[in-house]
């Protein structure tokens, strides 16, 4: 029984009105039956959609009396509140927009959730025409006037009633004009129109950043919004948090694809600060949430919901919003400082997507030797990073970090790889040429068992993909704040599939009915009813089979490069240079990192001692089967296959060309280590690429050991170039026989000439 059924049903009987009752709309046992109906269905799809979600600190949500979510990022619009819904163990009601609410079925599981409306003054802004600017924002503040004169008239936009006073001007501050954020809303209340090109507003705008773009000769576009009356809405707040249940929000105001917070919104402050001043002796909770996604629009992908410590409301800032005025701002100022910071703290954000890249790779490069991390710690190593990274930002030796990752990222992309998959270019000899038949057989086997499958969901993964790409052009349209719309792709992915598998299943149903009852013309009932009942029930199991073997699958076609790169000679070469480049730049990264993170993190030295949190079964749900995606292998294949088929068949008329006798000899007579433990565990490469790597760290170190004990040929056998220079000068000093023991030492001496990672003065130079 999941979590929140454990709660609700199974405590003591209630009074009316006290933190345990149950939610308080009419018909409660109804209401209750029903959201843990649909929670237990979004759950199942969420199990399916994602390869696996996991909640961290759960055991900070108090376990009853009223409590506020605040959740950051909103990165993936319908999703993010179903992933609360799966993982708090508390039914939550979420502020929803109007503007969803009035959507028909939509808006009808979201009141069925206990969702409550926010009409938002955006959604409801008339575009205004021509251009606005400040002339003066020394002497006037606060006067706006129109960029050209013909193309705006206040007077005549006021006559027509799309203007008034009391309306809002909202402007979006561009990243070229401002550094409040890209795409910064701003608004300015209307104070009075003073002529057909004049408007003065009721606050002088004082933000540097805002009045250095609205003093642009050239004005900004603007939009004109009436004044929106939200007191029924925290009207309705305060009594849901009354009633000792829990409400949901988005600060950030509607979902967005951006790799940085966009700015809170007051509106939580003042539903905290207003329900405890409304009802004496109500104590709320915010506890802020972290919606961290591995690529969140990505089938079968992965994420994390951190929740936080709960944060408790001081009592002074709650008498200073009751005595309103500028107090009353001053405290939602300064709850709002709170809990941006708190909700930082649970979330990996990054200036730019180039920055969240280079510490997304350094975070693979550095890891402890002999300790495989968690997602959990890896998410906590990358929050880590990510600080690490903006503290030390100006550091020459962080700034040639950066250049050096860049750098390393470019090769990869260039070779077509991943950076797990470098250390497995050194497998080699015939060995190598099995697994690669092998998995090559293999991989055709998963194809077949999951064709069925694939070409009974083909239509659906179709429209899809078409419909989520065509909302996701639409919300870009639309917004002022989204990069390219990826928020809304795995949203509009689960509602067609959710709307199409039923249909498509009827009729695939419907047509193998008509097959046998009139084309095979089957008189006895069950001659022809049986083999229906049968398809209808078995497709969700294809469907699943396809899941199943196409994401195995994928994963043995993604394994597939390192080893063509380890098997043809024409590409020995560079195999050797990307696991020369990676090593000096772990060590490189090892170095910085454990130089500067013991002064930023106290618990530096113990962190990958710690007992990170395991979420139990009934806190995770992850009683239910993980599946796997077909839609992996079409992706991958549809991305590769004509990369691959090129490379081959190059490679392959090189073959003999380019081998001379001692250097194939050489290679097919290595043996290495990995590759026997790399054919055991083929079915499982996929999901066993952060242990793979960490065993190519451990056979780094077993082959530098042994060369250090004279053991060369020992070494040479692992397959790996171990020594790496420090630097090019020590490249060049380096005898060969310090490099390597298996015949060809020339070449890989030539290698280590330019494999090793320029600096960024050097690259300059």
């Amino acid at each position: 029984m999941c979590r929140h059924h454990r709660r609700h049903h199974h405590h003591r009987p209630a009074a009316p009105g006290t933190a345990d009752d149950p939610i308080k709309l009419p018909n409660n046992m109804t209401v209750a039956l029903l959201y843990d109906t649909l929670a237990a269905i979004f759950s199942l799809v969420l199990s399916i959609f994602f390869r696996e979600v996991r909640p961290r600190g759960t055991h900070h949500i108090p376990e009853d009396g009223p409590v506020i979510f605040v959740v950051a990022p909103h990165h993936n619009q319908f999703v993010d509140p179903l992933m609360l819904i799966k993982t708090a163990g508390r039914r939550v009601g979420f502020l929803t927009a109007q503007k969803s609410m009035d959507r028909k079925w939509i808006g009808r599981f979201a009141r069925a959730m206990g969702s409550i409306g926010v009409v938002r003054a955006a959604d409801i802004a008339v575009k205004l025409p021509g251009k606005l600017w400040m002339p003066d924002p020394a002497q006037s503040p606060d006067l706006i006037e129109v960029v050209n004169v013909v193309d705006t008239d206040f007077l005549h936009l006021q006559a027509l009633g799309k203007l008034a006073v009391g309306h809002s001007l909202l402007f979006v501050i561009p990243p070229a004009l401002g550094t409040t954020g890209p795409g910064n809303d701003v608004s300015l209340e209307i104070a009075e129109i003073v002529s057909a090109t004049r408007i003065r507003v009721r606050r002088a705008v004082t933000d540097p950043d805002t009045v250095q773009a609205l003093a642009f000769p050239a004005g900004l576009p603007a939009r004109a919004a009436p004044k929106v009356d939200y007191a029924h809405m925290y009207e309705s707040v305060f009594e849901r948090l009354k009633g000792g249940h829990c409400v949901g929000i988005f600060p950030e105001g509607g979902s967005h694809d951006r790799s940085e917070l966009l700015p809170f919104k007051a509106g939580v402050t003042i539903m905290a600060l207003g329900a405890m001043a409304a009802f004496p002796g109500l104590d709320v909770k915010l506890v802020p949430v972290g919606l961290n996604y591995f690529h969140a629009d990505r089938f079968r992908s992965r994420a994390v919901v951190e929740y936080g410590a709960p944060i408790s409301v001081p009592a002074d800032l709650v008498e200073m919003y009751r005595r309103g005025g500028a107090e009353k701002r001053d405290a939602c100022k300064s709850l709002l400082d709170v809990i941006q910071a708190a909700v930082a703290n649970v979330t990996v954000t990054a200036p730019d997507y180039d920055t969240l890249m280079v510490v997304q790779a350094v975070r693979r490069l550095y890891r402890p030797l002999n300790h495989k991390l968690t997602m959990v710690q890896r998410l906590e190593l990358t929050r880590r990073l990510m600080k690490g990274y903006l503290q030390y930002k100006d550091d020459p030796r962080v700034k040639d970090l950066e250049f050096k990752v860049k750098y390393y990222n470019s090769m990869l992309e260039a070779h077509g790889l991943q950076d797990h998959q470098v250390e497995r270019t050194a497998v080699g000899g015939f060995r190598a040429l099995g697994l690669l038949a092998y998995r090559s057989i293999v991989l055709l086997i998963m194809a077949t068992l999951a064709l069925p499958g694939a070409i009974i969901n083909f239509p659906m993964a179709v429209a899809a993909t078409r419909i989520s790409q065509q909302k996701a052009a639409e919300a870009l349209a639309s917004s002022t704040v989204k990069i390219e719309g990826r928020d809304v792709l795995a949203t509009w992915k689960l509602i067609v599939a959710l709307v199409m598998v039923p249909i498509v299943y009827f009729f695939d149903t419907f047509l193998t009915w008509g097959a046998v009852r009139f084309i095979l013309k089957l008189a006895p009932p069950w001659t022809w009813a049986i083999p229906t009942i049968v398809l209808f029930l078995g497709l969700p199991t294809v469907s699943l089979m396809a899941l199943r073997f196409g994401e195995r699958g994928a994963d043995i076609y993604k394994s597939l490069a390192p080893l063509l790169m380890s098997v043809l000679p024409t590409r020995w070469d560079d195999g050797d240079r990307l696991r020369l480049v990676r090593g000096q730049l772990a060590r490189d990264i090892n170095d910085v990192i454990n130089e500067l993170g013991p002064t930023l993190f106290e618990d530096f030295n113990s962190f990958f001692m710690k007992d990170m949190e395991i979420p139990t079964t009934e806190q995770s749900s992850a009683g239910l089967k993980r599946v796997s995606s077909w839609s992996a292998l079409s992706s991958a294949a549809s991305r590769s296959v004509t990369r691959a088929a090129s490379m081959i068949s190059i490679e392959v008329k090189n073959f003999v060309s380019a081998a001379t006798p001692s250097t194939l000899k050489a290679r097919l007579a290595s043996t290495p280590a990995m590759a026997a433990k790399d054919a055991v565990k083929t079915h499982d490469e996929g999901m066993q690429a952060q242990q793979d790597e960490e065993e190519g760290v451990l056979i780094i170190k077993a082959a530098q050991v042994a060369r250090a004990n004279g053991a060369a040929e020992t070494a040479g056998k692992l397959g790996v170039i171990t020594d790496e220079p420090e630097s090019v000068e020590e490249s060049e000093a380096a005898p060969a026989s310090a490099v390597t023991s298996n015949g060809v030492s020339a070449e890989v001496e030539k290698v280590e000439k330019v494999a090793v990672v320029p600096s960024n003065t050097e690259a300059a130079a």
